[in-house]
């Protein structure tokens, strides 16, 4: 009966996917979109880095925003890659199971194109 609960314990804990709870509409397998999956998430680092960085140095987020224009192109570009291998997730959820280092991703691509959208900058 010990084991019998702590297997319970340990299956009622053990975090869901998130398209298993209906947060995600895509869940992203196969190595050529999670590679492309990965790089997103990667260039969406680097700019919250770049940003916050900046931010942490006093800036307004307009001005960290078109101060970090290249790390944004760099969003840009791989939003694009996986837009063009996967056209029909425009605007979709994203969840793949492991990146590559031990955690799952969740990605909400119409927050990163709002993210790598065109602004005006001085």
């Amino acid at each position: 009966m010990r084991a019998a609960l702590a297997l319970l314990a340990v299956f009622v804990a053990a975090p869901a996917p998130a398209a298993d709870i209906g947060i995600a509409n895509v869940e992203v397998t196969g190595p050529r979109d999670s590679a492309l999956v990965r790089d997103l998430d990667a260039a969406v680092d680097a700019t919250t880095e770049a940003v916050g960085s900046c931010r942490e140095a006093g800036g307004t987020l307009e001005t960290c925003l078109c101060e970090s224009r290249p790390e944004i192109a760099t969003v840009r570009a791989a939003l694009d890659a996986v837009l063009a291998a996967n056209p029909e997730w425009q605007d979709e959820t994203l969840f793949l199971a492991d990146n590559g280092e031990g955690r799952s991703l969740t990605i909400f691509l119409d927050t990163v194109a709002r993210l790598a959208a065109p602004r005006d900058c001085p």
